[in-house]
């Protein structure tokens, strides 16, 4: 993984325990070789990267920031999407206002690397990639509503 991956990592975990949204530890080598082993698909590497440093947040609701309300999920709720068709190599890692939609990566296809939102009649890009979804997260929360995008009001931070 190259610096960059892992600093970004770094500041979005950073970001989350200054504001107190996870005290969770790092998930294990093995787990993330387990998941990537179950679903036969590598995880990208800003992924692994940030699990490597904290396991995700808690589910109790309490652990979201309030401007952005997306809950990343640990290891062991990480999985495909469940949901037919396009969404077919694509898993789910994390959620918004308590699972009102969900965001996915593709992890093989012709997407491969892409972040969606989950949650229409069909999925919504987002981003290209893991990395552009955290920078969105961290810098630019806006970007991670398909509404914001395209000018159209809507409830989303």
């Amino acid at each position: 993984m190259s610096d960059s991956t892992d600093g970004r990592a770094q500041r979005l975990v950073d970001f989350w325990r200054r504001f107190n949204l996870t005290d969770r530890p790092p998930a294990s080598e093995p787990a993330l070789d387990r998941l990537a082993a179950m679903y036969d698909a590598a995880l990208p590497d800003a992924m692994r990267a940030y699990l490597r440093l904290a396991d995700g947040m808690d589910a109790d609701g309490g652990e979201m920031n309030e401007d952005r309300m997306i809950r990343f999920w640990p290891v062991a709720e990480i999985g495909p999407a469940r949901h037919e068709g396009a969404l077919r190599a694509c898993f789910e890692f994390a959620d918004y206002l308590l699972d009102s939609h969900r965001y996915g990566v593709f992890l093989g296809g012709p997407h491969r690397g892409q972040v969606v939102l989950i949650g229409g009649d069909e999925p919504t890009p987002i981003a290209d990639s893991i990395e552009q979804f955290i920078d969105y997260y961290l810098d630019a929360p806006g970007a991670l509503f398909p509404a914001h995008r395209t000018g159209e009001p809507d409830d989303a931070p």
